[in-house]
């Protein structure tokens, strides 16, 4: 996951393949912020997150070719 801290555009580098993902941003409190799906067609996800207040995030990852759930710090600062 780059860049963190970030800004306007993250980047999720896996080696899963092509396959349907979903990810989800959780606050410091424990609440849902932002979600989505779809289909990876690369290695890299892009994730427009300029929407998003500035702050500490947990990035919630899973892809369909994995078992396991990721879990990462992300910082937003502008």
């Amino acid at each position: 996951m780059y860049p963190n801290p970030g800004k306007e555009l993250l980047f999720i580098q896996h080696g899963f393949g092509q396959g349907r993902y979903s990810f989800f941003f959780r606050d410091i409190h424990g609440r849902d912020i932002f979600s989505s799906q779809g289909t990876s067609e690369s290695n890299v996800i892009d994730i427009d997150v300029s929407m998003l207040p500035d702050g500490f995030y947990f990035l919630i990852f899973k892809h369909e070719n994995s078992t396991k759930i990721y879990v990462d710090k992300y910082v937003l600062r502008r």
